[in-house]
């Protein structure tokens, strides 16, 4: 996931990975300035919440979630060209322009907190604003309740 803002796209779950970073920043390597950045987020976990949208929100693992800032998340609302060089999982900012694989980057100033998931032809997404949303990857990328 791509947390960029706590308003736009999935605003409780932003909310809600927000609080988990905050209360783990230094388990995670964060600083206080960091969590104003736009942040990369590995390995999530859930919990239930009824009030969410999807019946859980994100929580951090400590040990196990991995957070980080990269700086190709401060660029939005283009698509970026780059090679097989990923650092972090995403395209090396210097290296953009090179290559067949394209970043799909989000549009606005409140985008809130989105999928990065890879396409079957090697691109990367960013713009879904769903978070169960399983497109044409034919994969589930965030859990969520259902009653039996």
């Amino acid at each position: 996931m791509v947390l960029y803002d706590l308003k736009g796209e999935n605003e409780k779950e932003a909310k809600a990975i927000y609080e988990s970073i905050k209360n783990h920043k230094s388990e995670l390597g964060l600083s206080e300035s960091d969590l104003e950045k736009r942040l990369l987020i590995f390995n999530a976990g859930v919990k239930l919440n009824s009030d969410s949208d999807y019946g859980v929100v994100p929580i951090i693992i400590p040990g196990v979630t991995q957070v980080y800032h990269h700086e190709i998340l401060d660029k939005t609302g283009e698509n970026y060209t780059f090679d097989y060089a990923l650092e972090k999982g995403l395209p090396n900012v210097s290296k953009t322009g090179k290559g067949s694989r394209t970043l799909y980057m989000p549009s606005g100033s409140k985008i809130g907190l989105r999928l990065l998931y890879r396409s079957r032809d090697s691109g990367l997404y960013a713009r879904v604003g769903d978070l169960a949303d399983s497109g044409s990857e034919g994969r589930v990328n965030f859990a969520r309740s259902a009653s039996l």
